[in-house]
């Protein structure tokens, strides 16, 4: 199977020459490749046509899509058309964090809010670390205050998995400016540790 991984190095083919860089999120369909802003000139027609070719397997692959600026300087986003695959299918990139999440579980009142750490978190939903929640389906109301600043997102949402390390939830109602903060810390984040990891290779 042919597919992008996170933090994994490529190389965009795009009309001029080529440019070297690095995964640094899978949001959907979409790949944000973190790549030198010196390697893209001024001139640079966006989006257009472009190819993503990396190793699988020990093995080249080249994916064929969409190049697009990715909203930010030194960023690439990526989309596959045609054969292919990226390797995350959620909507939203997610950052394996721990933070701590207060949960009130409308089918259990008596219980009150309950805190629960993050595995993950995402814009779409997060991760915690407790299996014992309730089931698939089962509503409930979150807040996590993000790290370094005030914030405080707050959704509703349902239980979408049950596994033996915690409970995977889906916001259903979220605030977009919360929904932002979320994709910011978690992109931003993973940007970073793309250029981390371009820096050692």
């Amino acid at each position: 199977m042919r597919r992008l991984r996170d933090y994994q190095p490529v190389s965009i083919n795009l009309a001029h020459a080529p440019v070297t860089g690095v995964v640094a999120a899978i949001s959907g369909d979409i790949a944000y490749l973190e790549v030198d802003p010196v390697q893209l000139p001024e001139t640079l027609l966006l989006p257009a046509r472009g190819e993503v070719a990396f190793l699988h397997d020990g093995r080249p692959v080249m994916l064929t899509g969409m190049v697009d600026r990715g909203g930010r300087n030194g960023v690439l986003a990526f989309q596959v058309r045609g054969p292919g695959q990226l390797r995350n299918k959620r909507a939203d990139a997610r950052l394996q964090i721990e933070l701590t999440a207060l949960v009130v579980l409308p089918r259990r009142p008596g219980e009150g809010t309950r805190e629960i750490p993050t595995i993950d978190v995402g814009a779409g939903g997060a991760l915690l670390a407790d299996p014992s929640l309730g089931a698939a389906g089962d509503p409930l109301e979150v807040s996590i205050e993000l790290p370094g600043t005030r914030d405080v997102v707050v959704a509703s949402g349902h239980i979408a998995r049950v596994t033996t390390v915690g409970c995977g939830i889906a916001f259903d109602d979220i605030d977009p400016t919360d929904r932002e903060l979320l994709q910011q810390l978690v992109i931003s984040v993973r940007f970073e540790l793309a250029r981390r990891f371009a820096a050692r290779v």
